[in-house]
């Protein structure tokens, strides 16, 4: 018995044919899907094709299919007056989307021989040189939208792309059956128990298959899928009470909605200490849980590091250190590592902080740091003033990044390499810069040939610091960069200079500027 079957017609004429002289109309291929074979990512279908004919008169005629795999089956078959099959063959075709569809012709024709030319008659399925495809199954598929990532106990619509008899079979990774859902139409809207996590684990694969009214499979397509259960994530909020010792804890957080039980453990150690101890065990009523508060009692003596760890059996999860102070500060050390304070917290990155009010050390002494009042570092033959030293550094370390910039538009009236039109200029005071300059040449036209050139000069020492010379060959454009280190030790005037051996007619917009390094 066939699961799908398709009866094409042989209602054509031949190309090459005078008529269908005796043959019927009434013949047909017919194409049937005998064999259906589901494996993980493609189906396999056994196809039968059956030729049947029929002639007005009974005769000898020549019978011929054209398969999907491109051969072709012809025999000399006798066709009587009654409709009967007189040839039939079969072969196997492999999809990996569900789908399957056969180009697959057929034909009856002979021959009568004539006195002068021979005339023949034939009927053929489509009576063209074109294939003709045939659809014998097109399985209905979800639309790219179909829910693919999701947790367990959320409820998903399926939406197929036409009405048919459906089953869903979700598989974890070991390839076993989890769940299974049915649906008869075009779509179902239902969530997958998280009881299935429990015996399962996570889904990976759906296989979807389509049946026919007889109930057997006629399609079968497998997408991937992401099911899973939520994972443990906690947090922890720690604050110290009016009561000595004592810390308020507030814990939010959420585990897999299949676990039956879950336990919070938190554990906390001295900011300096390396050894973490096991202080308190609670367990959340529910899955998801927020702000659950518990107490714990931590010395007033000592910061605190505290964190917590969550478990349900299936997931673990840790959450981020908090840290809780003494009620006198000594010394304080950022967890990160990164600051540290003396008489207070160690609040700001990159920071060592003193809350007290007075600084002493070996032969260093002052009324206040924040002051830095008469703060002096030496011996009683050799005092040097800190303040003012620190006073000096920031002064150089404050102009570091100045910048000194302007720009000029200017005509090249002067003719000669060596003869030199000044552009942008700037004043900028002793230290160490990064000078960049820029000359735009317009020569007016693409005939000319020259020499160009642009320098940093300084002009207060009659200085050239760094030249660029190009040869431009019938260019009527030309950008010239320029730049340098340089160390000057007084004001000085600094300017960016061109020179070209053939006068520009147009405008040379040039900037000059310079950074301040040292």
């Amino acid at each position: 018995m066939a699961i799908i079957s398709k009866k094409l017609n042989l209602g054509s004429t031949g190309i090459a044919a005078r008529g269908t002289g005796t043959l019927s109309k009434d013949s047909y291929l017919l194409i049937e899907v005998t064999a259906l074979n589901f494996n993980e990512n493609e189906t396999t279908a056994t196809v039968k094709y059956s030729l049947y004919g029929k002639s007005s008169k009974k005769r000898t005629v020549t019978a011929s299919i054209d398969r999907n795999d491109l051969k072709t089956v012809k025999e000399s078959v006798s066709v009587g007056t009654s409709l009967g099959m007189v040839l039939t063959t079969t072969e196997t075709i492999t999809t990996q989307n569900g789908s399957i569809s056969t180009i697959a012709d057929a034909d009856l024709s002979y021959t009568v021989k004539g006195d002068y030319i021979d005339s023949e008659y034939s009927i053929t399925t489509n009576g063209t040189f074109w294939s003709k495809t045939t659809n014998l199954i097109t399985p209905g598929k979800l639309g790219t939208d179909r829910p693919y990532i999701f947790n367990f106990d959320e409820e998903k619509t399926y939406t197929f792309s036409k009405s048919s008899t459906y089953k869903l079979i979700f598989r974890n990774s070991a390839k076993e059956e989890a769940f299974t859902y049915d649906i008869e139409g075009t779509s179902a809207t239902f969530a997958i128990p998280s009881s299935v996590f429990t015996k399962y684990g996570n889904i990976t694969t759906l296989a979807v298959k389509e049946y026919n009214s007889s109930g057997e499979t006629i399609a079968q397509v497998i997408y991937t899928v992401n099911v899973t259960e939520t994972s443990c994530t906690v947090s922890v909020n720690a604050s110290r009470t009016d009561d000595a010792g004592n810390v308020e804890l507030l814990l939010s957080g959420k585990t897999a909605r299949a676990s039956e039980s879950r336990t919070i453990s938190i554990y906390a150690k001295e900011t300096n200490a390396s050894e973490w101890t096991l202080v308190k065990t609670l367990s959340p009523e529910t899955a998801a849980f927020s702000k659950v508060s518990a107490s714990i009692t931590l010395s007033m003596d000592y910061a605190w590091d505290i964190y917590a760890v969550l478990e349900d059996g299936y997931t673990s999860a840790e959450s981020d250190k908090v840290r809780i102070y003494s009620k006198e500060y000594i010394m304080d050390v950022r967890t990160d590592g990164k600051g540290i304070a003396f008489g207070g917290t160690a609040v700001n990155e990159n920071e060592l902080y003193c809350g007290w009010g007075t600084f002493r050390a070996n032969g260093i002494q002052g009324d206040t740091i924040k002051a830095l009042k008469t703060l002096t570092v030496g011996t009683d033959d050799e005092e040097i003033d800190v303040k003012q030293k620190l006073q000096e550094l920031i002064e150089k370390i404050s102009v570091i990044g100045t910048r000194y910039y302007a720009n000029k538009s200017t005509k090249v009236s002067k003719t000669g390499i060596d003869t030199f039109t000044e552009g942008a200029a700037i004043t900028v005071p002793p230290g160490t810069y990064v000078v960049t300059a820029q000359w735009i040449f317009d020569t007016g036209t693409t005939t000319d040939t020259r020499n160009m050139e642009v320098n940093i000069y300084n002009k207060t020492r009659d200085e050239k610091i760094a030249i660029e010379r190009v040869y431009a060959a019938k260019k009527n454009y030309a950008v010239l960069n320029i730049s340098t280190v340089l160390y000057i030790d007084e004001d000085s005037n600094l300017m960016v200079r061109g020179s070209s051996s053939i006068a520009s007619s147009d405008n040379a917009k040039t900037w000059i500027r310079a950074v301040r390094i040292a």
